[in-house]
């Protein structure tokens, strides 16, 4: 039976310092996520004002914060390229996903990053499935530890909120090929829960 929902995170750009970061995505690009954070924030039929600074190319959205060090669980403040903002959950991207979240329940939740190239089976609330997914989307299990940085993730939050979540970060390789990003992942993602499109 194919499950009820499913949850995809990615985070944004490779940042100096940084490994745990993808290429070439924009990181206030939160989709379907900031549509709704729209909704609620009243900014539907209104003209959005123009963030000060573009968060292209950069780890964190507009405001300068890195929204998965934006979540109430194990949040800090924190400064520097993993900025946490001024509160837990003070921006609307991680409110939206918070409440997306809640709504749905998700039976199954994916992190993507980049470049450490593994499956961290730690604390994943699924063994079976953390070791189905890595063989299906072959990359190594490994335990990637954040060396104390990581407070406020989103995993950790899920965790803590979504106990009958299982949750998994994926590290993808430094340079997947197209085919690997469009096909081999994708499809890898969705025999390991049982899905098809």
């Amino acid at each position: 039976m194919a499950p009820r929902h499913t949850v995809v995170e990615e985070e944004g750009p490779a940042h100096r310092g940084d490994a745990r970061q993808r290429d070439g995505a924009d990181a206030d690009a939160a989709g379907p996520a900031r549509r709704a954070s729209d909704q609620r924030c009243g900014h539907l039929g209104r003209a959005r004002p123009e963030p000060r600074r573009r968060a292209k190319g950069k780890r964190q959205n507009a405001r300068g914060v890195d929204l998965n060090r934006n979540f109430s669980t194990g949040w800090r403040k924190k400064g520097g390229a993993t900025y946490s903002g001024r509160k837990a959950f003070s921006e609307p991207e991680t409110k939206a996903i918070r409440s997306f979240a809640n709504k749905i329940k998700p039976r199954y939740t994916i992190s993507f990053h980049q470049p450490l190239n593994g499956i961290d089976i730690r604390d994943t609330g699924n063994n079976k499935w953390a070791k189905r997914l890595a063989a299906e989307i072959r990359l190594p299990k490994k335990a990637f530890d954040c060396f104390s940085s990581c407070h406020g993730t989103y995993s950790m939050w899920v965790r803590k909120h979504h106990k009958k979540s299982g949750v998994i970060t994926v590290e993808m390789p430094r340079k997947p090929s197209l085919t690997y990003l469009t096909r081999t992942a994708p499809r890898a993602v969705l025999r390991s829960i049982n899905a098809t499109r």
